[in-house]
C-alpha cells in the first residue's frame, strides 16, 4: 500500500491503482515565474504603497485582456484576487504562473492575467481550495449590465403629452423651465417646497453610467471633469461623452440635476449640484456576451474608489469627490471587489444610490443587494408600483419612474434634423436619479449627515404607498421631499456589523481557518434585511445597518458559482445587537461531521481507505500538506477519524466497514475515499453510504476487481465529478467529501 494520497486537484498522475501519488490541493504544473505589473505613474489613482514596483510595461488598457469579452458572465484570461500584502500578491500569481495586470491599493485587489489554457473556474478553485496565506478572496471580473429603460411614451414632441402633475402651473413658482409642467415626479414628490430649503448647492452628484452628453443646455457649466473608466482618460466637461451611441446618462442626469430656470426645457430635482460623468459601459467593450460594453468590476471598483476618495484632482479631501453615486445597472455575481470598493465610498461619506431593475421579479442582484447602498424601486404617476420594477427586501424607497421627461443627447435628431433634446423613458432607471436628488437636497440641507442617516431620513418621510410600513414592492415608501427637508433633524447613525465564519478546529500554523462563499443573512421581524457573502478570511461586513437586534444567519459549503461543490450544507444562527455609531462582532464556528459506509455482499476482504492530512508532512517544492490513505487493517492507523473494524468477508454477509470523522480533525481540505481490493480474492460489488452535516447520500454499487483500487474522484456518479453545465457546474471539484 502507497499510503501518501494525490488527489485530482493535480494533474498529471494516474487516479486508478494502488499507487497514487499527486499533490492535494495543488495545479503543481503551473508553478511558473510571472511579472508583476503596478498602474503606470499617469494613472490618477494613489501609487501602489507597497505594492510591487513595476517591472514592465502594462497591458494596454484600450484592448481587452487575454479571452475578455468572450460569451459568459465573467470576462475569460483573469481573475481579481484581495491580498493581504504585497508579498501575499507574490505568493498568490506566482501560484497560478499568472502576471498583475493593475492593482486597487485602496482596497489591496488585483486584476491578474491568467496563463494559457486556465479557465476562471480552475484559477478561483485553485486559490480558493489551496488558500495561499494573505490570500483575502478570488473571484471572476464579472461582466454586468446596463438597466435600459422600459417601452413608455416613445420620442415624442413634449407639447403633444399632457401634463400628469397633482398641482396647478401656479404653484410651479421656484423655477419657469417650459416643460416644467411635463415634470409630474417632481409635484408627486413636492420638490416646489423642498426647493425653498435647499436645491443642491455645493454637493456633487457621480453619474455611473453610459457616457453623458455635456453639451446640452440643461447639463452644461455644471459639470466636474469625470473619468472614462475603461482606460482612465478624463471625461472633460461641456464635452460629449456618449460616444454617439447611447442616451442613458444623459437622461439620468437630468433628472437628477438639470439646470433649473435657464428658460429651457426642464428642471432636476437638484438642479445646483455638480455632476461627474464616470463611463463604466463602454462603446468599445461591446462584445458577444457584453452588449453593454461593461469594462468589468476591476474598472468599475477602480473608479468608485477614484471618485469617493481623490477625485479629479488627485487629492483626497480636497472637496472634488463625489457626495452620492447614481447606478443603474447590475448582475448576479457576488464581488467582494465591488462590495469593498462601495464600502470605502460609504466610509468617505458618499451615498451609494441604486435601481433594483425591471424585471418585475423578486430577485437578487448586484450590487443593489449589497448592505450600504440605497437601493430604489420605480412608481408611477398614480403612486402604485411601476408593473416593471423588480421586488426584493434590499428596496428602500421608490421614486417616480414611468413616463419620466429628461435631456437626451442632441445628435438624436427629429426627421426635420432637428435635434429632440427631452424625451420620456420608463425605468428604475429613471427612479434612482430622483432619489440621487433628493439625496443632494439632504447633503446641503445636513452637510456633515452619513450615507445612513440621509437614506433613513428619505425612508422615515416616505409616503407609503403599498402595504403598511416597510414592503418588498417599493420599501418605506415613495420619496417626499418637502417632509424629507422639512425635518429639524436626522436620525441616529447606522451601525456596523461583522459575521466571521471560522472553522472549529484549527488549520495551520495552529489558528481557525476561514470559511468562504458562507451567505450570511440579517434578520428582523421575520424578515430578510441585509445579506452579505464570507471572504476567504470567513469575514462578512456589513456597513449602513439600522440600530436594532437581528436575527443572524450563516449558510454555505454546498455549491459555489465557481462551478464545484464543496460539501453539504453547514449551518448556523445567532443574535447580534446593531448599535448605533458602533461596531458589532460576532462569531460562528462550523465544523464537519462525516461518516463512511462500504457495504457489500461477496465473502471478500474489502477495505474502505479514507485519505486524512498530514499537516506536519509537506511536498518539497511546493509546500503543500500531503495526506495519506488510512486504513482499517492498521497499515496506516487513522489520525483524525476512527474505524470500526476490519471486516475481512467471513461468516454471514452482508458485509460493512465504517469511518467516522473525529470531533477534533484537521480542516478545511478533502477527504477522499477509496474502495480498496488489494486484498480480495474475487470481484465484488461495493456500495458506499456518506453521511455528511445530517445529509446522507448512497453512491454505487461498483464492481471491483482483484488488487483494484477505487478512489472517489473516480466514482461516476459523485455528482461534482462530471460537469453539468446544465446546472452552472462547468468543472470537476475536488472528488472527495470537503471537511471544515
Amino acid at each position: 500500500m502507497n499510503t501518501i494520497l494525490r488527489t485530482r486537484m493535480s494533474v498529471g498522475v494516474p487516479l486508478r491503482g494502488r499507487v497514487l501519488s499527486v499533490l492535494l490541493l495543488g495545479f503543481v504544473g503551473l508553478l511558473t515565474g510571472c511579472g508583476l505589473l503596478a498602474p503606470p505613474s499617469s494613472s490618477p489613482y494613489p501609487a501602489p504603497d507597497p505594492d510591487p514596483a513595476s517591472d514592465g510595461p502594462r497591458p494596454s488598457p484600450t484592448e481587452p485582456s487575454a479571452g475578455a469579452g468572450e460569451p459568459g458572465p465573467w470576462f475569460e484570461g483573469e481573475i481579481l484576487v484581495g491580498y493581504r500584502d504585497a508579498a501575499a500578491l507574490r505568493a498568490i500569481v506566482t501560484r497560478l504562473g499568472g502576471a498583475v495586470v493593475e492593482t486597487i491599493p485602496r482596497i489591496r485587489a488585483a486584476l491578474v492575467a491568467l496563463p494559457p489554457g486556465m479557465s476562471v473556474p480552475q484559477a478561483v478553485r485553485e486559490l480558493t481550495l489551496s488558500k495561499p496565506p494573505g490570500l483575502r478572496y478570488a473571484e471572476p471580473n464579472y461582466i454586468r449590465t446596463l438597466i435600459k429603460p422600459e417601452p413608455g411614451l416613445t420620442w415624442p414632441d413634449p407639447g403633444e403629452v399632457v401634463a400628469r402633475g397633482s398641482i396647478s402651473a401656479a404653484q410651479r413658482r421656484v423655477f419657469d423651465d417650459p416643460l416644467r409642467p411635463r415634470q409630474y415626479a417632481l409635484d408627486v414628490m413636492r420638490a416646489e417646497e423642498a426647493w425653498a430649503i435647499a436645491t443642491g448647492r455645493g454637493v456633487i452628484l457621480g453619474v455611473v453610467d453610459t457616457g453623458m452628453d455635456g453639451t446640452h443646455p440643461e447639463l452644461k457649466g455644471k459639470q466636474l471633469e469625470g473619468l472614462s473608466c475603461w482606460d482612465e482618460v478624463p471625461l472633460l466637461p461641456d464635452e460629449d461623452g456618449s460616444q454617439g451611441e447611447d442616451a442613458h446618462a444623459t437622461h439620468v442626469a437630468g433628472i437628477a440635476a438639470a439646470r433649473g430656470g435657464n428658460g429651457e426645457g426642464i428642471v432636476g430635482v437638484a438642479p445646483e449640484a455638480k455632476i461627474m460623468s464616470l463611463r463604466i459601459f463602454d462603446a468599445r467593450r461591446v462584445r458577444p456576451g457584453n452588449s453593454s460594453g461593461y469594462v468589468g468590476d476591476a474598472r468599475v471598483a477602480r473608479c468608485i474608489v477614484w471618485a469617493s476618495t481623490v477625485g479629479p484632482d488627485g487629492v483626497e479631501n480636497s472637496g472634488d469627490e463625489a457626495h452620492v453615486l447614481n447606478n443603474s445597472w447590475g448582475g448576479r455575481g457576488y464581488s467582494q471587489t465591488l462590495k469593498e470598493a462601495i464600502d470605502v465610498a460609504v466610509e468617505h461619506g458618499v451615498t451609494f444610490v441604486n435601481s433594483m431593475g425591471n424585471s418585475s421579479e423578486d430577485e437578487v442582484l448586484y450590487p443593489k443587494n449589497y448592505p450600504g447602498v440605497l437601493a430604489v424601486g420605480a412608481t408611477d404617476p398614480w403612486d402604485r408600483k411601476a408593473d416593471f420594477s423588480t421586488m426584493g427586501g434590499a428596496i428602500s424607497v421608490g421614486a417616480p419612474g414611468v413616463d419620466v421627461l429628461s435631456s437626451v443627447p442632441l445628435w438624436i435628431e427629429r426627421p426635420t434634423g432637428e435635434p429632440y433634446g427631452y424625451m420620456y423613458f420608463s425605468g428604475t432607471s429613471m427612479a434612482a436619479p430622483q432619489v440621487s436628488g433628493a439625496v443632494a437636497l439632504l447633503k446641503e440641507r445636513f452637510p456633515e449627515a452619513t450615507p445612513y442617516q440621509l437614506q433613513r431620513a428619505l425612508e422615515m418621510t416616505a409616503d407609503d404607498v403599498e402595504g403598511p410600513g416597510f414592503d418588498r414592492l417599493t420599501g418605506y415608501g415613495r420619496v417626499n421631499l418637502a417632509r424629507a427637508l422639512g425635518l429639524p433633524e436626522l436620525p441616529p447613525d447606522g451601525a456596523e456589523v461583522v459575521i466571521k465564519v471560522l472553522t472549529k478546529n484549527p488549520g495551520l500554523g495552529g489558528e481557525p481557518v476561514g470559511v468562504p462563499f458562507v451567505d450570511v443573512i440579517l434578520r428582523q421581524g421575520g424578515k430578510e434585511r441585509y445579506f452579505a457573502q464570507t471572504n476567504a478570511e470567513g469575514v462578512a461586513r456589513f456597513l449602513n445597518v439600522r440600530p436594532g437586534e437581528y436575527e443572524v444567519l450563516a449558510s454555505g459549503g454546498d455549491a459555489t458559482i465557481y462551478r464545484f461543490r464543496v460539501a453539504n450544507r453547514l449551518s448556523a444562527r445567532g443574535r447580534v445587537v446593531a448599535r448605533s455609531g458602533e461596531r458589532s462582532e460576532i462569531e460562528f464556528r462550523f465544523s464537519t461531521s462525516l461518516r463512511v459506509t462500504l457495504r457489500w455482499e461477496e465473502p471478500v476482504d474489502i477495505d474502505l481507505w479514507v485519505g486524512e492530512p498530514q499537516p506536519e508532512r509537506s511536498d518539497p517544492e511546493t509546500g503543500e500538506v500531503l495526506s495519506e490513505w488510512a486504513d482499517p487493517k492498521g497499515t496506516n492507523p487513522a489520525r483524525w477519524g476512527r474505524f470500526s473494524g476490519d471486516d475481512r468477508g467471513a461468516g454471514a454477509g452482508p458485509y460493512q466497514e465504517t469511518y467516522t470523522l473525529r470531533e477534533e480533525h484537521f480542516p478545511y481540505a478533502p477527504y477522499p475515499i477509496a474502495i480498496s481490493a488489494e486484498n480480495a480474492t474475487q470481484s465484488a460489488r461495493v456500495t458506499v453510504i456518506v453521511e455528511q452535516n445530517g445529509i446522507t447520500e448512497v453512491y454505487g454499487p461498483y464492481r471491483v476487481e482483484p488488487g483494484e483500487v477505487l478512489p472517489s474522484w473516480e466514482w461516476p456518479d459523485w455528482w461534482e465529478n462530471t460537469p453539468k453545465p446544465e446546472m452552472d457546474f462547468e468543472e470537476p471539484g475536488p472528488g472527495a467529501p470537503w471537511v471544515y
